[in-house]
């Protein structure tokens, strides 16, 4: 039996919309426009207000801490039939998979979560994901794992996860 080709891309193409947090009427103006997404997925009632994605954060190594804040989630090896531990790790040491210059560097961190596409409405919850994977850069390839809370890492670059087929 034959296996649909396929190959995972990092990509930052998604519709990145630029919001001055310094101005509160802008974020609110943007909260305000995602809200009716969510409400208008919602109604239509097909579904599409519980669909999901997988976002991806890349982030660099900055300094350790003394102190240490939050509760450890351990990351899973498998989030759904493509993005699997082998299939990442496959993708991330041996082809180029991110759609911008990117070297690795030691330390470096890769998360991997499974979001919903619209923002929940507090009228009407929704199941809480966790759906969660992480991969690190150590001795010149990438691993399965995280830092310990008290590694502080700096983002570099967020995106959507996307399988290309090839059929």
């Amino acid at each position: 039996m034959c296996k649909e080709d396929f190959k995972i891309h990092f990509c930052t193409c998604s519709n990145k919309e630029v919001v001055n947090i310094d101005f509160a009427d802008e974020v609110k103006s943007l909260f305000e426009i995602k809200r009716t997404e969510s409400q208008l997925a919602f109604f239509e009632n097909d579904g599409s207000y519980h669909t999901t994605y997988f976002k991806w954060k890349l982030s660099s190594f900055k300094e350790k801490s003394n102190g240490v804040i939050g509760v450890m989630i351990y990351p899973k090896d498998k989030l759904d039939e493509y993005i699997t531990l082998e299939n990442i790790l496959k993708e991330l040491n041996t082809l180029i998979c991110f759609d911008f210059k990117y070297i690795p560097k030691e330390k470096d961190l890769l998360e991997i979560e499974e979001k919903y596409n619209f923002i929940e409405l507090k009228e009407h919850p929704r199941p809480y994901l966790d759906n969660y994977m992480s991969f690190k850069f150590e001795n010149n390839k990438w691993v399965f794992g995280r830092y310990p809370l008290k590694y502080i890492h700096e983002r570099v670059e967020i995106g959507k996860v996307e399988i290309l087929k090839n059929n």
